[in-house]
């Protein structure tokens, strides 16, 4: 799974109880509370009902939580998935995953994040964005994670010209 752009708003772990299924999930949302399941359990445990900036820290959060819930429910099993922003919309709820696959899930979508051009450090979740002289702008993407990478960029762009 791939993040979208909405995976910058965090990602979100909850409890769910998937009426349709019957299933016991422990969640982890892209894009934050707004694309979580609808049938979210009230919070009980450290670290549910929390919004995460990265993938591995929802995903060790996620972990435990399944861990703390196995030890209270022992007649059924629970689960970790990962909803993106597009089972958000569409209703849809996860696909149980084994630990492996969450970490490998949290890996791969930490790989995939939009990185600022300058530093090629993570871009932030907030919605400033910056940009200099220099900077193409496309359908509103902003390549800098920072003020400070964008002046950077600016400097170093203007050394090039002054050079030539």
């Amino acid at each position: 799974m791939i993040a979208g752009r909405d995976a910058l708003k965090g990602y979100y772990v909850c409890r769910q109880w998937y009426y349709y299924t019957n299933e016991m999930m422990v969640e982890i949302t892209e894009g934050g509370l707004d694309y979580s399941g609808p049938d979210q359990l009230v919070e009980q445990y450290p670290g549910e009902g929390e919004t995460y900036d990265k993938p591995q820290s929802a995903a060790l959060a996620a972990l435990k939580i399944q861990k703390l819930w196995q030890d209270h429910v022992t007649d059924r099993e629970i689960f970790v998935c990962v909803r993106s922003e597009t089972a958000g919309y569409l209703g849809l709820e996860g696909d149980p995953m084994t630990p492996g696959e969450v970490a490998r899930w949290a890996r791969e979508t930490w790989q995939a994040l939009p990185r600022c051009a300058h530093c090629n450090g993570v871009m932030p979740s907030t919605r400033e964005r910056w940009g200099n002289d220099f900077t193409i702008f496309e359908e509103n993407e902003y390549p800098f994670c920072s003020e400070y990478c964008a002046d950077e960029d600016y400097y170093f762009l203007m050394e090039d010209m002054e050079e030539e």
